[in-house]
């Protein structure tokens, strides 16, 4: 006989999501919580205020990581470069 618990878990795979991380697990990773949910994410501390990408969702917890921050986002490549473009 199973005692499964079954109710709607407050994650879903591959969304992102913005969370305080409150604890360190055994394992090392950063343990945040969504409405009860525990969600581990690697390479984080307690205190910080991380986003987060959900890679899995299990019966009793998800793992998610950060998502990967490309530096295009923040220089202006087009002037950045200008200066070592040869001169026509």
């Amino acid at each position: 006989m199973s005692f499964e618990r079954s109710f709607n878990k407050p994650v879903e795979e591959g969304k992102e999501y913005e969370l305080d991380i409150k604890e360190t697990s055994r394992r090392g990773d950063g343990v945040a919580r969504i409405e009860g949910f525990v969600v581990f994410v690697p390479q984080t501390k307690p205190g910080e205020h991380v986003k987060v990408r959900i890679n899995s969702v299990g019966p009793r917890f998800a793992i998610g990581s950060r998502p990967v921050v490309t530096w295009e986002r923040f220089l202006p490549v087009p002037l950045f470069f200008d200066a070592y473009l040869p001169k026509a």
